[in-house]
């Protein structure tokens, strides 16, 4: 594949695009199957409008991934396999930029990416906090000792 800067990278609003198109398009960026709500859900999922903005990435015409921006100012990008180590989303960064001047953008990467985490900080990105997690057991009446000291 040649340079990025060499080729045709646009970023389209997926509303933009005719419903049916844009769902379907979607689904094939969304998770592999197994772990994909039903239909209806994610179509609903897709109509409620989720995040403040949200943009297919389509090079040379087809499609590549998408990008969406969350109301909290979350870049978040995911591209189809095809176009990892292309150059593509630097230049899919930059046009976030160009998009939202003088606006402070967040992007999470998951620890156990060196390449993603190594691609946000050639973007220009700094590091400012580490997010831990911990998925805790279902308790049935975990509420009861809530307000309780």
């Amino acid at each position: 594949m040649p340079a990025a800067d060499l080729i045709d990278v646009k970023v389209q609003d997926v509303y933009e695009v005719p419903e049916v198109e844009r769902n379907e398009q979607l689904w094939q960026l969304g998770p592999k199957p197994g772990g994909r709500p039903a239909w209806a859900h994610y179509v609903a999922f897709i109509n409620s409008r989720p995040y403040r903005d949200w943009y297919f990435i389509q090079v040379e015409g087809e499609l590549a991934g998408c990008v969406h921006v969350t109301l909290a100012n979350e870049i978040v990008m995911s591209m189809l396999a095809d176009y990892y180590d292309a150059g593509i989303g630097s230049v899919v960064i930059r046009e976030m930029f160009a998009r939202y001047p003088g606006e402070t953008l967040y992007a999470r990467v998951s620890g156990a990416d060196a390449g993603a985490d190594a691609f946000i900080r050639g973007c220009g990105f700094h590091e400012i906090t580490r997010l831990y997690e911990i998925k805790t057991p279902y308790v049935e009446y975990a509420s009861s000792w809530k307000g309780k000291k």
